[in-house]
């Protein structure tokens, strides 16, 4: 549950901005121009996220930063009704009945 607020609040505060990289890439030697950068672990070359426009990395920034605030609220209040919305009526956990 928290590494997945980490991972939107990472989303959120970067904005996508900074390139993703794996300890596999060593040093990044080329730049990239694509609005969201996320290199491939086993081809440093390979951006994953070149299709990506800045629109949508906009709207994907947005989304996660709604998406932390709820799994947020849904955390603190430990109300299952709250994840529900993030990850829709099917969500289930032990509790459930």
């Amino acid at each position: 549950e928290k590494r997945f607020r980490d991972f939107l609040l990472y989303i959120a505060q970067s904005e996508l901005k900074e390139v993703i990289s794996f300890p596999e890439n060593g040093k990044l030697l080329i730049t990239f121009s694509d609005p969201v950068v996320i290199l491939d672990p086993v081809c440093d070359t390979n951006n994953v996220a070149s299709r990506i426009t800045d629109s949508e990395r906009i709207e994907i920034v947005k989304v996660a930063n709604e998406s932390w605030e709820t799994a947020n609220f849904a955390s603190i209040a430990d109300d299952l009704d709250i994840w529900k919305e993030l990850f829709g009526n099917r969500f289930k956990v032990k509790e459930d009945k």
